[in-house]
């Protein structure tokens, strides 16, 4: 089957009060939108990152990165409390606003646009814009967000300079403290144990060695001296028993006589240790003691002995007294030899486990030192940070473009939404048009009898309407159309002005189908 273009306009002029109503209608609602929507301004104001115009040690300071600063300001402006106090500060809404802080929130959000603009190798530009129902509104709200901006730049600066000056004073007085305990409790130790650190060992060690040479030589000279007393007093007793009469002798001196050569015998065949050796020389031991004090007491001219006795026992008695003296010197330094070489060995035995105890103490002092330096040296660049930021010389925001007061509002585009809405209007009566024809399963045509049918019509006579029903056609048209033009701007102006402005209505009804999320995602994407 052929197009048939003259058959089809037909139908669309006979359709076409229907496409006139429609296409009407949507135009109207279009155009007295466009007309009613309340004008927005929009003033922007633009700032400038500066670098630090001096650094520490010719690094950055240790503050944020400037995406992060501009972030945590965003934030922190654009929070609850400090929108809803800006708007009863400004009086953005009037009195007679009958949006809740809720709304009020969201709707100062979504009018308030941060932009940053960053490119390599230049400094950071950031855009600030407010859009207001009047200008003055918008460039006022634009300058206090820009007040609000160099303020809290100012105080997150000087306030994460304070807060790191003062976190390092006390690390600093902390690791101080730490550094005079470890101080303390390494000199208590050392004190504790003076006499078995690892220091002193080798000194130890080599006292120890010449100890014990000292003391062997010592006790070799003690036994040379106690075998010359011994030799000395048998040579003595045997001189002086021999050259005195028998009668003259007395009984304790004829008893040392015997148990010496009782004594002698004993020794010829046993050693020293043998017990009968032993009981033997403790009897001439004591023997010798008795005949000594009686001795003492007939020494001289009228004790009736031989002269030359009597100076041999002097002699005598002056030798046995250097020996026994010399011993007995001897015998001590021995004595105190042993208790020093106790006493070494005691701490070479308690160095080791004294020299981990110790290694542990300098280990962890050294940490703490380490520690202690660094936050020293951190709490130097700190005050310098500190008062690079107090003096303003350090990463700042400045500001190159005031908020002007504009002349032209940024929206609504009245012109675009004019022409859409009758762009659109068109576009609706043809649809209807259209779905109109498509539910009509009627025959209009010869043709279609043909086809449908399969008859061939001799002739065909088209549908008559008579006059009267041509006026009541009419009428009903011209009724629909002036209602459309009329009575939907009319019911538009109504809700409007008594209900709801139109603007908050299409925003309401925007956030309830999700058209503004799907609306602001397209936005951003874009930018």
């Amino acid at each position: 089957m052929a197009f048939d273009s003259k058959f089809y306009l037909s139908i669309f002029w006979r359709r076409f009060p229907y496409f006139l109503v429609v296409a009407a209608a949507v135009a109207a609602i279009g155009l007295f939108i466009a007309s009613i929507l309340p004008p927005v301004y929009q003033s922007q104001a633009v700032l400038l990152v500066e670098s630090e115009q001096i650094t520490v040690d010719n690094k950055p300071s240790g503050r944020s990165k400037i995406s992060e600063m501009l972030q945590t300001i965003q934030q922190r402006l654009l929070s609850r409390s400090s929108l809803l106090e800006m708007a009863n500060a400004l009086d953005i809404y009037g009195d007679d606003s009958e949006l809740n802080p809720d709304q009020i929130v969201k709707d100062m959000r979504k009018r308030t646009k941060f932009e940053i603009q960053q490119r390599k190798g230049e400094a950071p530009l950031l855009t600030v814009s407010f859009s207001a129902g009047t200008g003055e509104m918008s460039a006022k709200v634009t300058n206090e967000f820009v007040t609000r901006i160099l303020k809290e730049n100012l105080n997150l600066r000087t306030s994460r300079a304070t807060d790191t000056l003062r976190f390092f004073e006390q690390e600093e007085k902390r690791l101080s403290q730490e550094l005079d305990r470890m101080n303390a409790e390494i000199l208590k130790f050392k004190l504790a144990n003076r006499d078995s650190l690892p220091d002193s060992l080798a000194f130890r060690r080599a006292r120890q060695t010449a100890l014990q040479e000292n003391l062997t030589r010592l006790e070799q000279e003690q036994a040379d001296l106690q075998e010359e007393r011994d030799r000395l007093v048998e040579l003595f007793d045997n001189d002086r028993l021999t050259n005195l009469p028998q009668e003259n002798m007395s009984s304790e001196e004829i008893a040392l006589q015997k148990a010496r050569a009782n004594l002698d015998a004993a020794r010829a065949t046993f050693s020293d240790t043998n017990p009968k050796v032993k009981v033997l020389i403790a009897r001439v031991q004591a023997l010798e003691k008795q005949v000594a004090e009686q001795r003492g007491g007939r020494i001289g001219p009228d004790s009736g002995e031989d002269p030359r006795v009597s100076a041999n026992t002097v002699l005598y008695e002056l030798q046995l007294k250097k020996i026994d003296g010399q011993l007995a010197f001897n015998q001590k330094q021995m004595d105190d030899m042993r208790k020093e070489l106790a006493f070494l060995k005691k701490t070479i035995d308690e160095t080791p486990a004294n020299s981990i105890r110790q290694a542990n103490l300098e280990r962890d002092h050294s940490l703490i030192r380490a520690q202690y330096d660094e936050a020293v040296a951190a709490l130097a660049k700190a005050k310098t940070g500190e008062i690079i930021e107090t003096r303003s010389k350090g990463q700042r925001i400045a500001v190159i473009e005031q908020a002007a007061v504009p002349t032209e509002p940024a929206s609504p585009p009245r012109l675009l939404i004019a022409i859409g809405s009758v762009v659109a209007g068109i576009f609706a009566g043809l649809g209807v048009v259209f779905l109109l024809e498509l539910m009509n399963r009627a025959v209009r045509r010869p043709v279609e009898i043909t086809a449908k049918l399969g008859i061939t019509p001799i002739a065909t006579l088209p549908f008559t309407r008579t006059r009267g029903e041509t006026l009541r056609r009419r009428a009903i048209i011209y009724l629909a159309l002036g209602l459309v033009l009329i009575g939907i701007p009319a019911l538009l102006y109504a809700i409007h002005t008594y209900y709801m402005p139109m603007d908050v209505l299409l925003q309401r009804i925007m956030d309830k189908t999700g058209l503004s999320v799907l609306l602001e995602q397209i936005r951003q994407d874009g930018a």
